[in-house]
């Protein structure tokens, strides 16, 4: 195989890895933020 294969194999595993710890961070800031102002259109859930 490749070097660059594995390279990119690498940064695709980090992007994701970024992707559920960032998607995570905004549920749990969603949840806060519902805690302190109930109501509205829920932006995260809304996706």
């Amino acid at each position: 195989m490749h070097p660059y294969l594995a390279f990119a194999g690498v940064l695709l595993l980090d992007m994701v890895i970024l992707l559920v710890v960032l998607g995570a961070l905004s549920a749990l800031g969603d949840s806060i933020e519902d805690a302190l102002w109930p109501g509205g259109f829920d932006m995260i859930r809304g996706l």
